[in-house]
């Protein structure tokens, strides 16, 4: 049972619709609740042999392309995403609001203004 939130840094690449990849990929900070990966873990057949760190990364790169979206950061074809879940609370997470909610998780844009 997950007794802490994990926080996911996120890497999202815009492709266009010939699957070219943009050359500057966006990031996201996603604060992944221990409540909502215990949930996860119990609504779905495949996650009992998942750490909580790799249920983290799997729901934080759900997320993450939508974050961007809501923050106007449009993608004309899909995103790639790539997931690593951090050993600690980043501090910037501390210092602002978050950008986006979805289900319990948080996340937060480092390239907004607002980060600053």
């Amino acid at each position: 049972m997950s007794s802490v939130d994990i926080y996911v840094q996120v890497t999202a690449t815009a492709h266009d619709l010939s699957g070219r990849a943009s050359d500057s990929p966006q990031m996201v900070i996603v604060e992944v609740p221990a409540a909502t990966i215990e949930r996860y873990r119990g609504q779905s057949s495949y996650t009992n042999e998942g750490t909580d760190e790799q249920l983290a990364e799997n729901m934080a790169g759900e997320i993450g392309p939508h974050a961007l979206t809501m923050a106007g950061l449009q993608c004309p074809g899909r995103w790639s995403v790539e997931c690593v879940a951090l050993p600690q609370r980043p501090p910037e997470v501390e210092v602002r609001p978050s950008d986006f909610r979805y289900d319990g998780m948080k996340a937060w844009i480092p390239t907004r203004q607002s980060f600053v």
